[in-house]
């Protein structure tokens, strides 16, 4: 894949930043709209349809995102923030000149899996199950 030829990396950049949901940097403290008056409705129609696509697919990071994002923020919201993801992957693999590498479905337990662990027994528990933890070899670990 080759480079494409942009009016630099901060074009890219600002319009990636314009349609992220804290943008406004100045007046983060607040709770404000940020509604995107910079960018066309176009664009923004296109980012989000995307976004709503790439939720939809079967064991991506992009689902598993919004699925997280989803229930804490609601779906909206999480969509934004998917439609963000998207234009950041598309510019560092402009920038970099790489293809597109997916992190998987548990991309987000891999991260900590102590965290997940607890929270799965926490459930389990919740649910009247008694848990015993043995351990054993890591499946996200790599055996060298």
């Amino acid at each position: 894949m080759r480079r494409l030829p942009l009016r630099g990396d901060s074009f890219l950049l600002d319009f990636v930043l314009r349609f992220s949901p804290m943008s406004d940097l100045d007046n983060a403290p607040k709770t404000t709209s940020h509604s995107h008056e910079t960018q066309s409705t176009s664009h923004h129609c296109c980012n989000c349809e995307a976004a709503w696509a790439a939720s939809k697919t079967k064991a991506t990071y992009l689902q598993a995102q919004f699925r997280r994002l989803a229930a804490i923020r609601g779906s909206k919201r999480a969509i934004i923030a998917v439609a963000s993801t998207i234009l950041t992957i598309g510019y560092h693999m402009l920038k970099e000149g790489t293809t597109y590498r997916e992190l998987g479905s548990n991309y987000f337990d891999k991260r900590n899996i102590l965290r997940t662990t607890r929270r799965l027994v926490k459930r389990l528990q919740a649910l009247g199950h008694r848990v015993i933890l043995e351990p054993t070899p890591s499946p996200f670990q790599s055996s060298d």
